[in-house]
């Protein structure tokens, strides 16, 4: 009788255990959008119940380049004579963010810092673009893949 609940125990308090670490993590798919003749970026941040590991992302990342997006749908609007360069990256982050919607105008008013080590993401809001790019000359010369200021309309939820 002792060895049966000690198994049921274990096992609640195993199943208690992934339970916290995976509301901890966050799989997402970060697109960084860089507008020609413009030095502002726009960050999106993309994910999906149905992508839960880093590998899923890219698999989703892969297919969504190739023959479109299945998880992370999605179109940006191209203005005429207007091109812009899109950076896609897979990564956990422990933050979550409100959904992003393409077709809603509010304005991309929130302006995150991105860091990315190791496919593992740090975002943080900062007062304005000017102090998000202070904070990241304090760090580095300039912007790169792994960090990176954008504009966002969406939040820290």
């Amino acid at each position: 009788m002792d060895f049966k609940f000690s198994a049921w125990l274990l096992l609640a308090l195993l199943s208690a255990s992934n339970l916290v670490q995976a509301a901890e993590s966050n799989i997402m798919m970060i697109a960084k959008v860089v507008r020609t003749g413009t030095t502002q970026s726009q960050v999106v941040f993309f994910n999906s119940k149905n992508v839960t590991t880093i590998e899923r992302c890219k698999e989703e990342k892969r297919l969504g380049l190739s023959y479109g997006w299945r998880e992370f749908n999605h179109r940006f609007n191209k203005r005429a004579g207007q091109n812009f360069q899109v950076l896609y990256q897979c990564v956990d982050s422990n933050i979550a963010l409100s959904k992003w919607s393409g077709t809603n105008r509010r304005k991309y008013k929130n302006v995150y810092l991105v860091k990315i080590e190791n496919e593992s993401a740090k975002v943080s809001l900062t007062d304005s673009y000017m102090a998000c790019i202070k904070k990241v000359r304090s760090i580095q010369p300039e912007e790169s893949p792994s960090l990176f200021c954008g504009q966002s309309n969406q939040e820290i939820i």
